[in-house]
This record gives structure tokens, sequence and C-alpha cells, in this order.
């Protein structure tokens, strides 16, 4: 991949009103092969384009406690290799995924606004959003021409979709020792696809939140805990299952401040477990048993230099 890029940026400041405008012009290339030991002759991939990204900021300040925001811009996602590789990958027992070397770029035009009060020892942030995605890369499922039980999972453009939603977020210190950082966040998701020629769209209300804290229990000892929740998620195919998982993390100073002992714990209870199930193109249910769940201990040191 070749991607040439440049920037402008212009800053103007206006009384209580701070605006920032920004331009980024991108020509982006890319050129690959494609080879396996089931293939006669190598598979070439390329793709030229050139792109311009807009972004606009405004930030008006209405008192020492409040503040408003308001922000748009361009973003591109480019085809990823497994989105293009002409090679077949095996997922599952059923299920074998293939790319598509004629996806195009897809576009996101995004708007934001959001609004953040200053409290007695935290803040309040309130946010809504609005993101069009043109050109959306999506899934195509068709089931096998030699074993109808087996489904080809592939990848092609459809022509928009709308995702909006609400955020709030914060921060408040319970105490002088215990600080916690909750969010939560609440949006409608629209999946489009082919299944089987047939196209299909899905309107999907999804919910997460992340509940921080941490704990300065003394000068030379720290701890975080971090809940995480994702709620039901559907797409044109699957039906995937809630979870949460639980993170604890500790830092003790020795050595006079010289060193440090670091403990991590990731999803400690081993809760993020990939569970799905569909109807379409035929019934199945399953999940993948991840391994997100690790701990990790380390030990650094400081010393002046010379």
């Amino acid at each position: 991949r070749f991607i040439y890029s440049a920037y402008f940026n212009l800053n103007k400041e206006i009384g209580k009103l701070s605006l920032q405008a920004g331009m980024r012009f991108e020509q982006y290339n890319v050129f690959g092969l494609f080879s396996n030991t089931e293939q006669i002759s190598n598979v070439p991939y390329s793709d030229k384009e050139f792109n311009m990204y807009p972004s606009v900021f405004a930030s008006y300040t209405i008192s020492n406690k409040d503040n408003f925001q308001l922000a748009y811009s361009r973003r591109v996602e480019r085809p990823s290799f497994t989105q293009v590789t002409p090679i077949q990958e095996w997922v599952s027992p059923l299920t074998t995924s293939q790319g598509n070397q004629n996806l195009s770029l897809q576009f996101t035009n995004s708007f934001e606004i959001n609004y953040t009060r200053t409290i007695p020892k935290g803040y309040i942030i309130f946010g809504t959003f609005y993101r069009r995605l043109s050109n959306r890369i999506g899934r195509t499922i068709q089931q096998s021409e030699t074993n109808p039980d087996i489904q080809i999972m592939s990848y092609d453009n459809y022509d928009f979709a709308d995702n909006y939603g609400i955020e709030l977020s914060g921060s408040y210190k319970i105490y002088k020792w215990w600080n916690i950082v909750p969010s939560v966040e609440t949006y409608i998701q629209q999946s489009e696809g082919i299944i089987n020629n047939q196209m299909e769209s899905v309107k999907n209300t999804y919910f997460k939140t992340v509940f921080r804290n941490s704990f300065k229990i003394n000068k030379g000892f720290n701890a975080q805990l971090t809940i995480n929740h994702r709620g039901r998620k559907k797409n044109i195919q699957f039906e995937i299952e809630p979870f949460t998982t639980v993170d604890l993390g500790a830092s003790l100073n020795i050595l006079n401040d010289k060193g440090t002992i670091s403990v991590r714990g990731a999803d400690i209870f081993n809760n993020f477990n990939y569970k799905y199930f569909s109807d379409n193109p035929f019934p199945q249910n399953g999940s993948y048993n991840l391994e997100n769940d690790l701990f990790y201990i380390g030990f650094s040191t400081r010393r002046k230099s010379i």
C-alpha cells in the first residue's frame, strides 16, 4: 500500500467561539499478488484512488462550567487483505470465507454534537451523533454449489447505511482515593447484505457501557477495576448474545519509588465467548472460545542518568 497525503488546517478564535477547519488530500495506491498451492497462476490485485477528506470543528464556551461542541468529518475505510483475497479460508465446519477484489473504498460522513458540564468533583458529557456510510462494505452469503450444508461468506459494496445514537459519559471523584469514569452508548446500526441472492436489511439497537474505577490507596499504590458490558447485537445473519467482562489492575512503587511492580488481569471470569445463532440460510448456532482472559505481572526500575 502506498498512501500520499497533504493537509492544511485553519484555526480561528472569536471571543468564546473556537473554529477549526481542515482538508486532507490523499492518493491511495495498492498492489497485491495472491497465490497458494491450489492455483496454477498468481492472481494480481491493484487499485488507485484520489479523494479529499474535509473536517470542521466548533467549540463554544457558554460559561466556566458549560461547553458546547459541534463536529463534522469525512473518513475512509479501505478494504483489508482478508476482504479482497481470492483464496478461500476455513472459518468453521459450516463456513468458508473468500474475498472480493472488486470492492471499493467505504466512506463515512460523521456529524457529532457534544455538551460538557463541569460539576463539583468531576464532569458530565452528553453527546449525539449521526453517521452515513456510503459504498458500505457488507457481507454476502451463499450456499455452496458442491455442498448445501456449507455457506460461502464474501463481501460487497452497498449504497449506504445510517447509524445514529446517543452517548453519556463522565468522571466523578467519590472520595479522595476513589474516582469513577462511567460511559453509556445506545445507537442504531443498519446492516445490509445478500443471502442466497436475496437482499437482507436489519436495523439493530445496540447498547454498551463501560464502568471504570481507579483507586489511589496511598502515594505508591494504585488499583483499577473496569466492567465492560456489550448488549445483544444483530446483523443480517447472526444474532450475538450479550456478554460482560471484568478487568483488574494494580501497581506498587518500591525501592524508594525507583521500582514498580505491575499486575493486570483481563476478562478474569472468561465471559467473552462469542455466542451466536441464526436461521438464514439454514438454522445454526455456535460459539468461539476466544482467548481474551490473561494475567500479567511486570517489574520495572528507574535510575537517574549521569
